[in-house]
């Protein structure tokens, strides 16, 4: 039986032709994917100490999405993230559709918003994960923002607030209470203040 195993084993990783990962050229497509995702990359940890991690997209025929996930040693409140998150899908729309040579590849012309997808994972300074009911991941994905916490009780990974693209650019100010787990709406003196939970 030993024999057997051993043999179908054997078998099986020297039957696999060495050089079929070795060989792989990526297509025009993707190294130009790949260039401006990286390009993006530098420019968000230069201009916001944002640090990549992490890239990737969906482009089995043409580009449909393309994204980039982060790392920011900073607590936050939303106002702050919602800053984060316009700034890193604008600036990601831009290049994109600045550069001519992937036109041809994407799925549609002009690139938006909703065709990019930004993942930035909070941290403190020394690397620890937010406190419960502090933010933990904020996040642009289809053309919508969503800010999420661990919920304090279950230790679950909740959406507190979302919010599209659009509605985020008009800055409606926003404050999460960990303590007391609302979302404030801040209005003009006139009126008055809904809370959301």
């Amino acid at each position: 039986m030993k024999f057997l195993l051993f043999s179908l084993i054997f078998i099986t990783f020297t039957s696999c032709n060495s050089n079929s990962f070795s060989s792989y050229k990526p297509s025009e497509k993707e190294n130009l994917a790949n260039e401006i995702s990286n390009k993006v990359a530098l420019q968000l940890k230069n201009s916001f100490d944002l640090k990549p991690f992490g890239s990737g997209g969906q482009a089995m025929y043409d580009i449909e999405m393309l994204a980039l996930s982060f790392i920011y040693n900073k607590e936050i409140d939303i106002e702050e993230a919602r800053e984060l998150l316009i700034n890193s899908v604008s600036i990601f729309v831009k290049a994109v559709n600045d550069d001519k040579r992937i036109h041809s590849y994407l799925g549609n012309y002009p690139f938006a918003p909703k065709n990019i997808e930004i993942s930035i994972y909070l941290q403190s300074f020394d690397r620890q994960d937010p406190a419960p009911g502090k933010l933990s991941i904020v996040a642009a994905r289809d053309g919508v923002f969503e800010y999420m916490i661990e919920e304090p009780k279950t230790m679950k990974l909740i959406d507190i607030y979302k919010e599209s693209y659009d509605e985020a650019l008009l800055r409606k100010p926003i404050s999460w209470n960990s303590s007391t787990q609302t979302i404030t709406k801040k209005v003009s003196p006139q009126g008055s203040k809904n809370n959301y939970r």
